[in-house]
Formats: structure tokens, C-alpha cells, sequence
């Protein structure tokens, strides 16, 4: 069986990592390096990564995408959570993207910030499909109502919201679920009631241009 990189190369120190960054080197030694970070140490990566230039952010973001897609043993996942605050839509898609196999609850409230508040279209859209994963979860018992009721709460803000896009309206739309939500837990408002029922099944494919990454993942889920 073949080796992973990570498995087969020496990973790189900290302090080598962010003078990897500093001086523009992106290969795949130093990506590997922002692997299973914790969280004050994906800060002082952000801190590198904030001044670099857009295009080196956006090779970054998407190399990572495709790593964590080719090798299970590598975690990004503190950095995505950082990269999302990124001022370029592309490298915040690329985020979402990354974050996708993610399944902590405390996700939920992310994603739901990124679907109602993010400036770009194509990021809520993506944001919404993502939300989509914790609905199922929901539906099938994996997750506690609290987690369930705020991805609902949001999805439906989307879909309902008149001046919101109207892809990111359709996505949210597809993803609030045919069952209603269990009851709210205190202090949570309750939804009103069904507008709909979801498109096709749930995890179902679904077309759309900017967001191919996570098309493929639905495809695959």
C-alpha cells in the first residue's frame, strides 16, 4: 500500500512553516505543515496568510482542498475556519469547500454566519448545501434539536429572504428538509410552519457554476 505524503515526508515546524509562507514557498511540504494545527497556531498562520497576495491565498486554499480530498490523514480544518474571514470570495469558497467533511455541531452557527452574512452569492450558496449535511443529521437523530433548529433557522431565513440571490434561495430552499425540526429548545423561536418539500432526495446532486467541489461531494454523500 502507498504511503501518504504526510506519512513518508518529516513535517516541517511551525516556525518553518510561516517563513515558508513569508517568502511565497507553497508547495506541498508546507501545506502539509497546516495540518491538525491547533487553534492558537492556525492564528499565527492566518496572521502570515492575511498578508499574502490573493493569488498565493487562492493556490493555497484550493491545494489544500485537494490534499484533504487525496489523503484522510490530514485535517485543515483550524485554518478553514480562519480562511473564511478571508476579504477574497474565492479562497472563502474554497474554505466552505474544505470544511465539508467536518462534522462538529459547533460548525452550525459558522456556516449559518457565512449563509446569511457573507457578501458573495456563490459563498452562501455553498454555505447553504453545506448546512444541508447537519439537516440530515438532524432528521436521522445524529445531532442534538439545538444544532438541527439553528441549520433550519437559517436555511429558511435564505430561502424566505425576497432580496437574497435567488441560486442561494433555491439551495437553501432544497435543504430544509421534508420533517419538521424537533421542538425549539428554550429561548430558540420556533419555525413557522412548512413552505415546502425538498427537491429529489435528500444528498442529491445539484448543477450550479462556483461551487464544483461541493457538487462533487453531494454526489458522493
Amino acid at each position: 500500500m502507498a504511503r501518504s505524503y504526510s506519512a513518508s515526508h518529516k513535517t516541517p515546524t511551525l516556525t518553518e512553516i510561516l517563513d515558508s509562507l513569508r517568502a511565497g514557498r507553497t508547495n506541498h511540504r508546507t501545506l502539509y505543515g497546516l495540518s491538525n494545527l491547533e487553534r492558537s497556531q492556525a492564528e499565527q498562520v492566518w496572521a502570515v496568510w492575511s498578508g499574502l497576495p490573493v493569488a498565493t491565498r487562492r493556490k493555497m486554499a484550493q491545494m489544500m482542498v485537494e490534499i484533504a480530498e487525496s489523503d484522510f490523514e490530514v485535517n485543515f480544518d483550524e485554518v478553514f475556519r480562519l480562511v473564511l474571514e478571508d476579504p477574497d470570495a474565492t479562497v472563502r469558497l474554497a474554505a466552505v469547500d474544505g470544511l465539508w467533511e467536518n462534522e462538529d455541531i459547533r460548525l452550525v452557527p459558522v456556516l449559518a454566519n457565512v449563509l446569511l452574512n457573507d457578501p458573495a452569492a456563490e459563498v452562501r450558496a455553498a454555505a447553504a448545501i453545506s448546512l444541508g449535511r447537519f439537516m440530515l443529521s438532524g432528521e436521522l437523530g445524529k445531532i442534538r434539536p439545538r444544532p438541527h433548529q439553528q441549520a433550519f433557522q437559517a436555511l429558511l431565513a435564505a430561502c424566505t429572504n425576497e432580496k437574497e440571490d435567488l441560486e442561494v434561495r433555491r439551495r437553501a430552499l432544497r435543504r430544509t428538509g421534508q420533517n419538521p425540526p424537533p421542538p425549539p429548545p428554550a429561548g430558540l423561536p420556533g419555525p413557522p410552519g412548512r413552505l415546502h418539500q425538498r427537491e429529489g432526495r435528500p444528498g442529491s446532486p445539484a448543477a450550479g457554476a462556483g461551487i464544483p467541489g461541493l457538487l462533487r461531494r453531494e454526489r458522493g454523500h
